[in-house]
C-alpha cells in the first residue's frame, strides 16, 4: 500500500512539473532565447505541428502582429500590444514543435530581455490558459477551411471536365444524326444491284455507291466508339463529382 502511494504522489508530481497533456494549458522549464533556464506555457493538440503554426502566425497576422526574428526556434513578437495576453507593451516568443500526428506550442513573455513574466501568476495564467486553449479552434477552423478549399477547387475542376464532356457529347450526337440522315438519303437514291438489270448496271456509279456506303460505316463506327468514349468519362466524372460532394457534405456535418 505504501508503496502504491509513493507511485501515485510521484506521477502528481511529474503532472505539476509538466507533463504534457492533449489540450490541458501546462507550465514547464526550457530555455529561453538567451539561454536562461525559464518557465514557459505550453499546450498540446492532436494536429500537425507545421498545420498549427500556420493557423497560429495567421491568425496574429490579422490581429496586426508580425514576427520580427526568429531565435533558437522561437518567434519574437517585440514591443508589442496585444491585449489578450498583457496590458501594457511587452515581448513574447511563440516556438511550436512536434510532428505530423501533434504539435506542441510553447509560451514565453517578458518586460524586456530577461524580464520575465511569471506564467504561474493566477492572473497571468488564467489569460494565457484562455487563449492558448482558443488556439484549439483557431487551428481547427484553419485546417477545415483548407480541406473545404481544396474540395471546392477540385469540384470545380470536375464540374468544368463534366461540362466540357457534355458539349463533345452533344457535338458527336449532332453528328452521328447527321450522318444517320446522310444514311437515309443515301438509302433512297442508292441502286438496288439485286433488282437492276445487269445490262444497264454502270460499273463505275456501283463502285462509287459502294464507296459511298463503306465512307459512311466507317464513320459511324468512329462516332460509336467516341460516344461510348465520352459517355463513359462522363460516368466516372459524375461519380468523382458525387463522391466530392459526399466529402463537402461529411465535412460540414464534422464542422457541426
Amino acid at each position: 500500500m505504501k508503496k502504491l502511494i509513493l507511485l501515485a504522489l510521484g506521477f502528481l508530481v511529474a503532472t505539476c512539473m509538466g507533463v504534457a497533456q492533449v489540450g490541458v494549458p501546462v507550465v514547464k522549464s526550457t530555455n529561453a532565447p538567451n539561454k536562461d533556464k525559464v518557465n514557459v506555457s505550453t499546450i498540446t493538440f492532436n494536429y500537425p505541428a507545421k498545420d498549427i503554426e500556420i493557423a497560429v502566425l495567421e491568425k496574429l497576422k490579422k490581429e496586426g502582429l508580425t514576427p520580427r526574428k526568429s531565435k533558437s526556434k522561437f518567434v519574437v513578437f517585440a514591443g508589442v500590444e496585444y491585449f489578450p495576453l498583457w496590458d501594457n507593451k511587452f515581448d513574447f516568443y511563440l516556438r511550436i514543435s512536434g510532428s505530423n500526428n501533434a504539435g506542441t506550442v510553447e509560451l514565453l513573455m517578458t518586460q524586456g530581455y530577461n524580464n520575465y513574466i511569471n506564467p504561474t501568476t493566477p492572473e497571468v495564467q488564467e489569460r494565457v490558459n484562455k487563449w492558448l486553449l482558443g488556439l484549439e479552434k483557431t487551428v481547427s477552423d484553419y485546417i477545415y477551411e483548407r480541406a473545404m478549399a481544396e474540395h471546392l477547387k477540385e469540384k470545380k475542376l470536375i464540374e468544368r471536365t463534366l461540362s466540357s464532356l457534355q458539349t463533345q457529347q452533344d457535338r458527336l450526337t449532332n453528328q452521328y444524326d447527321n450522318l444517320n440522315k446522310q444514311q437515309e438519303a443515301f438509302e433512297k437514291t442508292k441502286v438496288d444491284v439485286s433488282k437492276a438489270d445487269p445490262n444497264t448496271l454502270n460499273t463505275k456509279d456501283i463502285a462509287k455507291q459502294q464507296n459511298q456506303q463503306e465512307k459512311i460505316v466507317k464513320e459511324r463506327n468512329k462516332l460509336e466508339y467516341s460516344l461510348y468514349d465520352v459517355r463513359s468519362r462522363i460516368a466516372a466524372s459524375q461519380k468523382d463529382l458525387d463522391n466530392r460532394n459526399k466529402a463537402i457534405d461529411e465535412l460540414k456535418q464534422q464542422k457541426r
